[in-house]
């Protein structure tokens, strides 16, 4: 396939015509039979990494990248879709020498599914937020310090017809910017706009997920203990907030039944992300892989 040097949102779509109908039609029209065992959930979707100065090998010569990447070999229908959009596709080296192929991203536009802004890090923190935000204790593995992993939901795919999930995951520094930078300026945003809404005698309580947001990386890099950098993840929330940024972020109906429909498996879910973010790594390699860096202390 034939690669971009930058990586951004999914072009249209290339959905071949359903020529026997429409499923609905076909649904309409079904008689099947009730099944004995009949097929559960799956807990498992594709994971979204922030890849935080990854080193890229496809190129004509190594280079270092911060940016979303997704595991090609995760979906099949998946990698469908960002090959029929010309996604880009790099190859990249993990720190133990490995190379794993992903779809790369510059920014992405979407939805996170949660209840609320988790806190602290806790086994439970689960529980009340439907986000996994945990403190892993394997010293001296990439796994060790916080972990954070929530629903996302990519506009685009929506779009194509893609109604899955995919999975954030983030770790160590990166989680208390992801909160900060991330969460709590959307939060802000909505605090904003639930404030109006009462003013007018409106309903006024608004779901995290009520408004798109895109998620791109910091233009200012942050400095960590060791005298290393990186550029951490940010939304792009405008100061002071505009009507016409408001109107356009507002999740449309199609959308929001997509994303309400995962409600019932959200707190299943968070809480199986949340047991095995604690569990130690069975390998050292990952597209998010970073330097070593000191360990973060552990909440009080």
């Amino acid at each position: 396939m034939t690669t971009r040097k930058n990586g951004g949102e999914i072009p249209a779509a290339i959905v071949a015509p359903d020529e026997g109908g429409s499923i609905d039609n076909y649904a309409a029209a079904a008689e099947l039979p009730p099944y004995a065992a009949p097929l559960q959930r799956s807990y498992s979707f594709p994971l979204l990494q922030y890849g935080k100065k990854v080193t890229i090998v496809s190129g004509r010569r190594p280079a270092a990248y911060t940016g979303f990447l997704i595991g090609t070999e995760q979906d099949a229908t998946l990698s469908d879709l960002f090959e029929q959009g010309d996604a880009s596709q790099v190859r990249i080296r993990h720190r133990n020498g490995t190379e794993d192929s992903y779809w790369q991203f510059d920014s992405i536009k979407g939805y996170i599914l949660c209840h609320a802004i988790p806190i602290e890090y806790g086994p439970d923190a689960w529980q009340r937020t439907g986000v996994a935000y945990v403190w892993n204790e394997h010293v001296g593995t990439y796994a060790y310090g916080s972990q954070l992993q929530c629903m996302f939901f990519m506009k685009p795919l929506l779009e194509l017809g893609y109604v899955q999930p995919l999975v954030i995951t983030l770790s160590r520094t990166i989680t208390e910017h992801f909160i900060a930078k991330v969460f709590r300026r959307h939060e802000a945003m909505l605090e904003v706009i639930s404030k109006a809404l009462k003013r007018q005698g409106k309903p006024h309580e608004l779901a995290f997920y009520a408004y798109w947001k895109e998620l791109t990386k910091a233009t200012e890099e942050v400095t960590l203990k060791n005298g290393g950098t990186y550029f951490p993840p940010v939304t792009t929330i405008p100061a002071p907030l505009t009507v016409p940024f408001v109107k356009e972020h507002e999740t449309p109906a199609e959308h929001l039944e997509i994303i309400e429909s995962f409600l019932p498996i959200l707190l299943p879910w968070a809480q199986a992300a949340s047991a095995q973010l604690l569990l130690p790594p069975r390998e050292n390699g990952s597209a998010a892989a970073q330097e070593p860096e000191p360990p973060e202390p552990p909440a009080e």
